[in-house]
């Protein structure tokens, strides 16, 4: 048993070895990748906000 507390990859290591880390961490890499664009834009849209002012 692993506490909640112990951080994505690590835990995936204690629990399932080596491939579950990896598998965590391809995960975490992929859901960067999909939330990119929406952080981008809204911080686009901020800058522009703090332009007009």
């Amino acid at each position: 048993m692993v506490p909640w507390t112990t951080p994505p990859i690590i835990s995936g290591f204690l629990i399932g070895g080596w491939r579950v880390a990896l598998w965590q961490f391809v995960m975490i890499v992929v859901s960067f990748v999909i939330y990119l664009p929406f952080i981008k834009k809204i911080d686009t849209l901020e800058l522009n906000k703090e332009n007009q002012k």
